[in-house]
């Protein structure tokens, strides 16, 4: 498959995506592996950490994440060019993360120059680290008390870190992907998927697009109980980035 984006033409037979649980798919497939009534309230009950804990007890996350990669935006832009599919978002993951995963993907050599490489960009307030044991880490700012060792402590880490820093981090590794896909002949190409910036980059594929522009987070018909878009929205998200992609073949 041949694409002219912007002002480079990209040779690829496969299409790998980096990114959030957005671009991951979560809760797409819960009702398909747990058949139950009002699913997303029971969900919102048990809360995100024992909900997930239930889900995998049911099925193996591999098999999980199989399911959900495969109602994701990423696998609907895959279907209409034709080409195969890998999808490498991790639910919570950052900007830094989405560095990470793609240079070691890259060195690994998991990554060839037949791959088109979307990054799903997803919300500044989160962070990256590595373990002792060197396991990727993610964190984020806001989301569910129960995620961090208390209420309180979570409160404080809030008040205590600086919004700006994780801002201006977030602009940078956004622009390091940037450089990046230059020097990869442009087969690196970005999307927001919560809010829009105005970036004039080369890799940003419409920066006056993201879900918040189709998605009511506070409408339960637009999103499941843990605020994750429904499937049609997540076909509307392809539908446009496909448009964009496309734009300059005509």
């Amino acid at each position: 498959m041949q694409l002219t984006f912007k002002d480079s033409t990209i040779s690829f037979d496969r299409i790998v995506a980096y990114g959030c649980s957005l671009t991951a798919g979560m809760e797409l497939a819960d009702h398909k592996i747990i058949n139950m009534p009002n699913i997303d309230d029971y969900k919102k009950s048990l809360g995100v950490k024992k909900w997930l804990e239930l889900l995998h007890s049911k099925m193996p996350l591999k098999e999980v994440l199989k399911l959900e990669n495969n109602l994701a935006w990423p696998k609907y832009v895959a279907d209409h060019f034709g080409v195969d599919y890998m999808n490498r978002a991790v639910y919570g993951s950052n900007t830094d993360s989405n560095i990470w995963f793609i240079e070691r993907d890259l060195t690994s050599g998991f990554l060839t120059s037949n791959d088109l490489i979307l990054v799903g960009i997803t919300e500044p307030t989160r962070y990256f680290w590595l373990d002792d044991n060197g396991t990727p880490m993610h964190g984020c700012m806001g989301g569910s008390d129960e995620r961090w060792p208390s209420k309180e402590f979570h409160r404080e880490f809030i008040n205590s870190t600086s919004t700006p820093h994780l801002m201006h981090r977030w602009l940078t590794d956004i622009k390091y992907l940037d450089m990046l896909s230059v020097k990869l002949n442009g087969r690196i190409l970005q999307q927001f998927c919560y809010d829009t910036y105005d970036l004039d980059l080369y890799s940003i594929i419409d920066k006056n697009f993201s879900f918040s522009k189709i998605v009511d987070w506070n409408n339960e018909n637009h999103v499941h109980g843990f605020m994750h878009p429904r499937v049609e929205y997540q076909k509307i998200f392809a539908s446009k980035v496909i448009k964009q992609l496309t734009q300059y073949n005509k």
